[in-house]
């Protein structure tokens, strides 16, 4: 087989980047928390690495594409080059090469509907690579990038401004479930979750870091709707006030046949290790658009 089509790019493409010794990647975007995505080898561990990206002042100024991330892969001995015209995403890591729509950001990870084609093909590969040199432009040295971190920090700053001192929150689930704990889950609940746990775990893409979460909700257009992938947070009362989880992505969806009203789906989980956070706090981080609506949904 010479091409296979990834639906879910990323979590690939940081297990490959983990390993490979010598990458050409070239992405319009590079968002905050991209060296996570990219985990690449320093050159003085044996890496050999080019990255491209738009590292434009607009771009900049625009929080689309953050320099602080540009400035990490630079001290790890990454060469960075900026191309103002750059729309391609092709990464090529070690002897693979992927082809597709994703930039270098948690929401292209958790959120966004990606895909890309991906090859094994030495003549590929090499071509893919070469191609990735060809985009290279403005080279980025440490001072460029600390001058655009300046920039980056001001243009956020002004921003907060101009929503009246609120950071605007740029990962918002997709979906946010209000919850009540007034009582255990049934027997059946209990007995249905054992069944499912298991299977949820292995879906999970990583384990070592994230948790399983779970909650029981109604079957309804709400659950039957509710597809893998898409981003949940969670709205919950406790003695103190109420609170909203930390958006997290659903890996399954067990429906429970018989069970008592309230408890007829059974919706888990992949989620970070975050605390939760307060109602208010939220309310007060999201455009009054969106404070309005969440006020009076």
């Amino acid at each position: 087989m010479t091409m296979e089509l990834v639906r879910r790019p990323w979590p690939r493409l940081t297990r490959l980047a983990r390993s490979a010794r010598r990458t050409r990647v070239a992405v319009a975007y590079l968002g905050q928390g991209s060296r996570r995505l990219l985990p690449v080898r320093s050159n003085s561990r044996g890496g050999e690495h080019l990255l491209v990206v738009n590292m434009d002042e607009d771009v900049v100024r625009a929080a689309s594409s953050d320099p602080r991330e540009a400035l990490w892969f630079l001290k790890r001995g990454v060469e960075v080059h900026s191309n103002p015209r750059l729309h391609a995403k092709i990464c090529v890591l070690g002897q693979v090469a992927l082809v597709g729509s994703m930039n270098a950001s948690h929401d292209s990870r958790d959120t966004l509907a990606e895909a890309a084609l991906e090859t094994r093909v030495p003549r590929l590969v090499r071509a893919a690579a070469r191609l990735v040199e060809d985009l290279r432009d403005e080279p980025m040295t440490a001072d460029r990038l600390r001058q655009l971190v300046r920039i980056y920090g001001s243009a956020r700053r002004a921003r907060r401004r101009r929503v009246g001192g609120a950071q605007v929150v740029r990962e918002e689930p997709g979906w946010v479930v209000p919850l009540v704990f007034t009582r255990r889950w049934s027997d059946r609940t209990i007995a249905a979750d054992r069944r499912a746990r298991p299977r949820a775990k292995r879906k999970m893409e990583h384990p070592r870091t994230n948790r399983l979460d779970a909650f029981a909700y109604h079957w309804n257009d709400f659950t039957r709707r509710l597809e893998r992938g898409e981003t949940v947070g969670q709205c919950f009362t406790k003695s103190n006030g109420t609170y909203v989880s930390h958006p997290a992505r659903v890996i399954l969806v067990r429906r429970i046949r018989g069970s008592v009203p309230g408890e007829g789906a059974i919706v888990y989980l992949e989620q970070r290790h975050v605390r939760n956070r307060s109602l208010k706090r939220v309310l007060r981080r999201l455009r009054r658009g969106s404070r309005s609506i969440l006020s009076t949904g």
